[in-house]
């Protein structure tokens, strides 16, 4: 009887366990380096109906730079994720700025605040993203954007999109 009730209690701890799991599982920030939000749905191929910019081409090294998405009338957006990649590695860089309530921040490539993305799923026109380089050196570094129309359920989305290059001096 003992062990009966041993069992029992393992197999609905592990449920419970389980069950948190799920819950906090985020498909978006399982895939740093793709940027496609989950393996479920292809992304789209056509050109994105969305724009992306920065307030300036180029920085000094203990500057920031502002990257501006907007959707085309009529449309929004309701998920997206941003990495700026240096050119040469291929590896997110830099940091976000973490006190935009609009935006929540991941580390990817074992890099603190490097990967912005949606805090919400509200519909969107648009979002603006505060980025800083971490250190101070000469590089040039490209924006990559996923942007998804809807979220849950994942609708049509634009995964991993060169965008913008930003020259950073030192």
């Amino acid at each position: 009887m003992q062990t009966l009730a041993m069992v029992l209690w393992t197999a609905t701890i592990l449920l419970e366990v389980k069950g948190q799991e799920d819950e906090l599982w985020d498909p978006w920030t399982d895939n740093c380096e793709s940027m496609v939000p989950c393996n479920l749905t292809e992304p789209q191929t056509d050109t994105m109906p969305y724009i992306v910019t920065l307030n300036r081409p180029y920085i000094n090294s203990d500057q920031a730079v502002y990257v501006y998405i907007r959707a085309l009338p009529p449309l929004s957006f309701q998920g997206f994720m941003i990495q700026a990649r240096d050119d040469k590695t291929g590896q997110a860089v830099g940091e976000f700025d973490t006190d935009n309530r609009k935006i929540s921040v991941i580390n990817c490539f074992g890099r603190p605040d490097s990967t912005a993305m949606h805090a919400d799923n509200s519909p969107k026109t648009e979002v603006t993203a505060r980025w800083a380089p971490e250190d101070d050196n000469d590089a040039t570094v490209t924006f990559y954007v996923t942007i998804a129309e809807t979220v849950n359920p994942l609708g049509r989305f634009w995964a991993c999109q060169r965008t913008k290059t930003l020259q950073i001096i030192k």
